[in-house]
């Protein structure tokens, strides 16, 4: 009896410890984002206004990587993220998260998709990090990743 008793305070300090993380770290909202389903919406009225748009600026990124034969090469790229108006301030308070989510992602694809390709593909980099977006902030707080400009150097 008295095993079990301790065996119910490990795993409620346990669940305990887990859930306050989650709440300093910011991931709860994003652990019940994952979880919750999408409802899907009834068609809009006609006469109804879409949603209000805003276009948030990120600053450039710039990626370095080596190729094959050991040369060093960089690629720059400037962002836009296409979000609905009700969501801007949550948005702009994670663009730092968003940020470091797109250069690990470009860190790990650009290389490969060097690699196979030798080019670089705009329209696989637009959905590598709009899946980043949506894997770090919630899938309707961003509606898309516009690419202002992409270079290689």
């Amino acid at each position: 009896m008295k095993r079990l008793f301790i065996i119910v305070i490990i795993i409620a300090v346990i669940l305990g410890v887990a859930i306050t993380g989650a709440k300093i770290t910011g991931l709860d909202k994003t652990i019940v984002c994952l979880f919750s389903e999408e409802k899907e919406e009834e068609p809009q009225k006609k006469k109804e206004e879409p949603e209000k748009a805003t276009l948030i600026n990120i600053k450039t990124i710039t990626t370095t990587m080596f190729l094959d034969d050991n040369k060093l090469s960089n690629f720059v790229i400037t962002l836009r993220l296409d979000v609905p108006h009700d969501k801007e301030k949550e948005v702009k308070k994670n663009l730092p998260r968003i940020q470091d989510a797109f250069v690990k992602e470009l860190h790990i694809y650009l290389p490969k998709m060097l690699k196979y390709k030798k080019k670089i593909d705009l329209k696989t980099v637009k959905q590598i990090l709009l899946r980043a977006s949506h894997r770090t902030l919630c899938r309707n707080n961003i509606n898309d990743v516009l690419i202002r400009a992409a270079y290689q150097q």
